[in-house]
């Protein structure tokens, strides 16, 4: 089941919430509540939610500043709001935040709500598992340790396996099969799963447009940096970051 907290300073609307709605149709445990977003941010960090179900405007730090906190963790948010103040939509879409829900809240609207915070956790999880693999490896040997250390220090060059090669003394057809056996992958694979996780970095900064991050993770084909993080992240990038192509 999915893990929600509840972050929500009036009592009323977060004990009609836990209670009332029926979060065993979508398959979600409610697993604990927090009254203001610095309450919010300990029960984050100590239950570990997949979804957290939070109202913007709290005493002590508001739900933007709290998601802010731990946006490097794999969690789906929805915002609750009784303002219309859309002020806030730019820093809560790089925050992960699914969708916006006006209280009180329409039990259909969550419902929708919640099917699409399970599936930016699934995304979360499959891109992490992306994450791992990429510094998973513990080279075997001391060559592809090299070509490994070479890729991280100059990801944003145009690399090719024949430059590659000559850094590390030694064959194309060598160097290939060192890629294939001992991480089960092509140079060219390595290469694109490293630079779209440092593009991931990059877009949750908040500094660059993602045509500047495409250059700086060294995809010079703006459609191509495109197609490569949707394979890569199993998402397009629109879902991570709002953005301005120029």
């Amino acid at each position: 089941m999915y893990k929600v907290l509840i972050v929500e300073d009036e009592d009323y609307i977060r004990k009609g919430l836990r209670n009332v709605f029926p979060w065993e149709e979508e398959d979600c445990l409610v697993c604990g509540e927090a009254t203001d977003g610095e309450d919010g941010l300990r029960k984050i960090k100590t239950l570990a939610p997949d979804i957290v179900l939070t109202d913007i405007r709290m005493p002590i730090r508001d739900g933007i500043d709290m998601l802010r906190a731990v946006q490097e963790l794999p969690l789906a948010a929805i915002l609750l709001t009784g303002y219309e103040d859309f002020s806030y939509a730019k820093s809560a879409l790089e925050l992960g935040v699914v969708v916006y829900l006006q209280k009180p809240v329409d039990f259909d609207e969550l419902h929708k709500a919640l099917r699409l915070a399970k599936e930016r956790c699934q995304m979360k999880r499959q891109f992490q598992q992306e994450q791992q693999q990429v510094h998973l490896p513990n080279a075997q040997s001391v060559l592809l340790q090299h070509a490994l250390e070479y890729i991280h220090a100059h990801f944003a060059d145009k690399l090719t396996m024949e430059q590659l090669s000559k850094v590390c003394h030694c064959g194309n057809t060598t160097l290939h099969n060192r890629f294939k056996n001992e991480l089960g992958m092509t140079f060219v694979e390595y290469l694109n799963r490293y630079r779209i996780h440092q593009a991931v970095t990059l877009a949750q900064q908040d500094q660059y447009t993602v045509y500047e991050i495409a250059n700086m993770c060294g995809f010079w084909d703006y459609q191509y940096f495109y197609t490569v993080f949707q394979k890569y992240a199993g998402y397009p990038i629109t879902k991570l970051k709002n953005f301005h192509k120029n």
